[in-house]
Parts: structure tokens; sequence; C-alpha cells
């Protein structure tokens, strides 16, 4: 079993790889416990295409139906 990845968008909007670490899993979602920071642009959509190094021109996703269980670093989540 290998790391767990995400692709990431960079400043520059070049993509990236990120090592993240994964907590316990809920239904078919995982928990991030690390490696991710408040702003960061995960890539979710044509994620077999994204390369790293490859420029991309980002797109925001559509907001989660039920953002109220998504916790969110930074922020008082209670």
């Amino acid at each position: 079993r290998g790391e767990a990845t995400v692709k990431i968008v960079q400043d520059d909007n070049n993509i990236a790889l990120r090592t993240i670490q994964l907590g316990a899993a809920q239904g078919d979602q995982w928990i991030v416990n690390g490696g991710l920071e408040l702003g960061d642009r995960v890539v979710v959509d044509n994620i077999q295409n994204a390369r790293p190094g490859t420029a991309v021109h980002p797109v925001a996703a559509a907001e989660p139906e039920s953002s109220a269980n998504v916790a969110m670093p930074g922020k008082n989540n209670s």
C-alpha cells in the first residue's frame, strides 16, 4: 500500500502532487488528518489527465450539499 496523495493547483496554476495523511473512512469518503492547508486548491475533476507540472485553468467546484458535516481546518467546528 503506497502513500495517499492528492493533486493540487499551485499559485502558478500548475499541478503538483502532494502527500497527505489519512484518518478513518466514512462511507466512500476519507478523513484527511494532514498534508493540506486551508485554501489549498485540490483537483476534483479530470484527475486522470491532471499531470504534475501541467498548467491548468482552474474553476471553483460546487459546494458540498451539506457543508455542515465538513470540518474546516482553522475554523471552529463545534
